[in-house]
C-alpha cells in the first residue's frame, strides 16, 4: 500500500496569521493605502474550497499585518444576477480594492470597472478575454500554469507512465497552458528515454454533462490510462479518484495540493499535483498596492507569475510527500532551475510539435 500523504490543512481560522505575507507592516511606508479588502469568492463555503482559502489567506495576511478592514462575500448562486449583488454590496460597504478568481467573474468585472471606476479590482486566473477591455481600474493575475503542466508530464514519463491523459474543466487561457506544458513536459521525457507514449487530451465542456464527462474518464482509465492530469472541481476531481483506483491508476491534480482527495482510499491515486502559489501572488500584488504602484505597473496590466520570477510554480516538494520513485525531488529541482533560467521554453500558446516517433496524442475527443 502507498504511503498515505500528509494533508496540509488550510486554515481558515483568523487567529491563524503567517508573517510572510503582504510584508508592507510598517504604516509610516504604506504609499497608498486600502480602506476595506474585499474577496468575492464563489458559491462553495469558503472552507471547502481550498483554491480560495490559498487566497483568502493572502487577503487575512495583508489586511492583518496592515490593520485593515476586510471580509469575504459569497452569492447564494453563481448567477451572474447574484455575483453582481455581492460585487455592489463589497463597495457599498467600502471596499476600495476587490479581490476574484475564475473566468466566471470575467463579465461581471467588464461592468463592475465602469460602475465603480474608484474601486481597484484584482482579476485572479481570470483570461482577459473573458473581460474584454481592461480599464485602468482592473488588474489581471495569471500564472505559467504550462510549466506545472511540464513538470508533471515529463516526471510521469521519467517515472515510467506511458498511457497518459489531460482533461481540462473548459478551454481557456489557463486550462490550455496546463494541457501544452503537460504534452510538451511528456513529449521531451519520453523522447529523452527513447520510450512510446500515449496521451489523450479532452475537456469537461466537450461532453454534454459532467456525468459523461465523469464516464468518459472511467473509460479512459478501463482502456488503459495510467494517468490522468486533471484540472476540475473537488466533487469531480473526487469521482475520478474513484475510477483510477478501481483501476489500480493515479492522477496528478492541479491548481493546489489535492491529495486530500485520495486519503480514504486503500493508496492515495493522486501521485503529485501541479500547483501554483495563489497566495504567494496576492501577496506580491496587495504589496505594490500599498507601495503605491498602481497607476505605474498593475492598473490596465496583466502579471504572470512564474517560475522566472521566483517559487510561483511548484509540485509538492517535501520528501514525504513525493511519491515518484524513479524521478527523485533532485531531478526535479533542476528541471525548474533550467526553466527558471529560460533554459527550458514552455509555451502556453500552442500545443508543442512533438517527436511522432515516441508520442502519439488523441485529439479525437476534443475536435476544435
Amino acid at each position: 500500500m502507498i504511503k498515505l500523504k500528509k494533508i496540509l490543512c488550510a486554515a481558515l481560522c483568523l487567529l491563524v496569521l503567517f508573517a510572510a505575507g503582504c510584508k508592507t507592516n510598517d504604516t509610516s511606508g504604506v504609499v497608498e493605502p486600502i480602506g476595506r479588502l474585499a474577496l468575492i469568492t464563489t458559491a462553495l463555503e469558503l472552507e471547502t474550497d481550498y483554491n480560495y482559502a490559498d487566497v483568502w489567506e493572502g487577503i487575512v495576511d495583508c489586511a492583518t499585518t496592515n490593520s485593515i478592514d476586510y471580509g469575504y462575500y459569497r452569492p447564494s448562486e453563481m448567477t451572474e444576477a447574484d455575483i453582481e449583488e455581492q460585487f455592489d454590496c463589497a463597495a457599498k460597504e467600502g471596499a476600495t480594492v476587490i479581490v476574484c478568481m475564475g473566468d466566471v467573474f470575467g463579465p461581471t468585472i467588464a461592468k463592475m470597472q465602469a460602475k465603480y471606476p474608484e474601486v481597484k479590482f484584482i482579476a485572479i486566473d481570470v483570461s482577459p478575454s473573458s473581460i474584454g477591455e481592461l480599464k485602468t481600474n482592473t488588474h489581471c493575475v495569471m500564472f505559467r500554469q504550462e510549466q506545472g503542466g511540464y513538470l508533471a508530464g515529463y516526471g510521469a514519463v521519467k517515472d515510467g507512465f506511458t498511457k497518459l491523459a489531460y482533461m481540462g474543466d473548459h478551454e481557456s487561457e489557463s486550462y490550455f497552458g496546463y494541457a501544452c506544458g503537460f504534452v510538451q513536459g511528456a513529449n521531451d521525457a519520453a523522447v529523452e528515454a527513447k520510450k512510446k507514449i500515449e496521451i489523450k487530451l479532452g475537456y469537461i465542456s466537450d461532453f454534454e454533462s459532467k456525468d459523461a464527462a465523469a464516464e468518459a474518464c472511467k473509460k479512459w482509465y478501463e482502456e488503459g490510462t495510467e494517468i490522468l492530469m486533471l484540472c476540475a472541481d473537488d466533487e469531480f476531481a473526487q469521482k475520478c479518484a474513484e475510477h483510477a483506483v478501481a483501476n489500480v491508476s493515479y492522477l496528478i491534480g492541479t491548481n493546489n495540493d489535492q491529495s486530500y482527495l485520495g486519503a480514504n482510499f486503500d493508496y492515495n491515486p493522486f501521485m503529485t499535483s501541479a500547483m501554483k502559489g495563489l497566495r504567494e501572488g496576492v501577496d506580491a500584488t496587495l504589496e505594490k498596492v500599498l507601495a503605491g504602484a498602481w497607476a505605474e505597473s498593475l492598473g490596465g496590466k496583466i502579471q504572470y507569475f512564474g517560475l522566472e520570477n521566483g517559487n510561483y510554480i511548484y509540485m509538492p516538494e517535501y520528501a514525504e510527500l513525493w511519491l515518484f520513485k524513479d524521478f527523485s525531488l533532485e531531478a526535479y529541482g533542476k528541471l525548474k532551475d533550467s526553466i527558471a533560467a529560460g533554459t527550458i521554453a514552455v509555451n502556453a500558446n500552442a500545443l508543442p510539435d512533438y517527436n511522432a516517433e515516441f508520442v502519439t496524442v488523441d485529439f479525437s475527443v476534443h475536435e476544435k
